[in-house]
């Protein structure tokens, strides 16, 4: 994340201005609890996005003119895209998909996993958690935007190119350390082994990560908007 970046907000307040003011907020108690979620998708369409592959382990060996190594490689290896969410309470639903996400499939994950997970974390009052997405066009489309504002869902505005500051892009990172070495052919196998990390996350992890925010903040103060170890 660069000063560029930073100075090309999609808020209407600078980024460091953004962090000072963030990091005040989120040192309210817990009856205001920020719902962070994540979408994965191509690579190519964003750097805060990624892919998640299926037939991923790691071979070494020593190749030399005698012994050439030869590297196999799967072609067309199996691929899904993946959406999550967790508050500091817990994880919520996890939904795993094929097809290209657009505004309609969003608004579809609105409804069958976010406002599920939401309502069995705070039962029916959506004004007391905020939703923490990214700014990508699909979550900023009239669609989308028209859902959230009938739905009373309050959204924390985020600075673009910022995934420094994105606690859940620890979880993912942790999702694909988890899933090399593990040999995925077909589409259940590779959704099979997702859901199982996933299951696994205890409440105490969603806690750790979502209390980390303040830190979060603090750092990306201190480096100026610069890279920082998060």
């Amino acid at each position: 994340m660069t000063l560029t970046h930073c100075q090309e907000s999609v808020c209407s307040f600078s980024f460091l201005e953004w962090e000072i003011q963030t990091k005040s907020w989120v040192h309210i108690t817990r009856r205001v609890t920020t719902l962070y979620f994540f979408v994965v998708i191509p690579k190519s369409k964003s750097e805060n996005e990624s892919s998640v592959w299926g037939y991923a382990w790691t071979n070494k060996a020593w190749s030399t003119a005698e012994n050439r190594l030869v590297q196999r490689t799967v072609k067309h290896p199996i691929k899904v895209y993946i959406w999550g969410c967790f508050s500091i309470l817990s994880f919520g639903k996890l939904f795993i998909f094929t097809d290209n996400l657009n505004a309609q499939k969003m608004l579809q994950i609105y409804e069958k996993c976010l406002l599920s997970s939401a309502k069995r974390w705070f039962i029916n009052k959506n004004e007391d958690w905020i939703l923490h997405e990214d700014s990508d066009p699909k979550h900023r489309s009239r669609l989308c935007s028209n859902w959230t504002r009938e739905e009373s869902v309050q959204v924390l505005h985020w600075p673009s190119q910022s995934p420094d500051a994105n606690p859940i892009e620890n979880v993912w990172s942790y999702i694909k350390h988890k899933l090399q070495g593990r040999k995925t052919f077909t589409f259940k196998q590779l959704s099979t082994q997702i859901r199982r990390i996933w299951t696994s996350f205890l409440p105490e992890y969603a806690e750790k990560v979502v209390s980390s925010m303040p830190r979060r903040c603090q750092a990306i103060i201190d480096a100026g908007c610069d890279w920082t170890s998060y």
